[in-house]
């Protein structure tokens, strides 16, 4: 089972300087991704990470559900 936790960095960005992301990295025993500067709210974040985890998302779906979240809290 895909455990995803909320990833807290550092970004550098010629645009918007230095500021503070969160993102999430999933693992399990044979794999690890992580998805970088979903957002500045570290709130909306670890709610989604709620979610991902209390649903089961398959790491087939990662992506997509990451997806759906950035495009409907813009």
């Amino acid at each position: 089972m895909v455990k995803y936790e909320i990833i807290r960095e550092s970004i550098d960005s010629k645009d918007s300087g230095t500021y503070i992301s969160y993102g999430i990295c999933a693992t399990d025993e044979n794999y690890k991704e992580k998805i970088s500067d979903i957002s500045v709210s570290e709130e909306n974040v670890k709610n989604l990470v709620l979610l991902l985890n209390r649903n089961h998302v398959s790491k087939e779906h990662f992506f997509d559900v990451v997806s759906d979240f950035v495009q409907i809290n813009i």
